[in-house]
């Protein structure tokens, strides 16, 4: 509780401070960076950690496939592959690993042990209601994730939403 309260007293410079490093991207043209051109470049670097373009690819492909099933699978496909969309996609990872940088200064870090009770506890992963290993790891493959990667983005969104809950506090 202590450490919460820090966050929210000081509240108002962590925006601030969000908001002078998120200016650039603004100015300087994010359309460049979405621009043809060579593949394996890094999009952009958030507190020295790049965001590859294979990152961004299938964060910008979860998007899309979220809308689609928003709208049932009538929506527009050049909608999909919008400029204002590949913004809003790289801006949440942004956002996303500012959050994620806060939460582990601020010590909300997520154990092993917690993210492994955490999907054990998921009922897409349990077989006759136990975790089936094979069941996670056919389910993963078929989104064309690993485990390590798989885990490694839920522990980043549990990290996020326990900042965020901070925030609101």
């Amino acid at each position: 509780t202590r450490m919460y309260g820090l966050i929210y007293s000081h509240k108002k410079l962590v925006q601030v401070v969000l908001a002078i490093i998120f200016l650039p991207f603004a100015f300087f043209g994010i359309d460049s960076y979405f621009s043809a051109g060579e593949r394996g470049w890094n999009i952009a670097t958030i507190g020295g950690q790049p965001v590859t373009e294979q990152e961004f690819a299938l964060a910008l492909q979860g998007r899309q496939n979220e809308l689609q099933r928003m709208a049932g699978g009538r929506m527009d496909p050049a909608l999909l592959d919008s400029s204002e969309l590949r913004f809003a996609v790289l801006d949440g990872i942004v956002r996303q690993r500012l959050l994620v940088s806060q939460a582990a200064r601020s010590g909300l870090l997520v154990s092993d042990q917690q993210l492994q009770q955490i999907i054990s506890e998921q009922p897409a992963f349990q077989e006759d209601g136990k975790f089936s290993r094979a069941r996670y790891e056919e389910l993963l493959r078929r989104q064309n994730m690993t485990p390590i990667g798989f885990d490694n983005s839920l522990r980043r969104d549990l990290m996020v939403e326990r900042v965020s809950n901070a925030y609101r506090a």
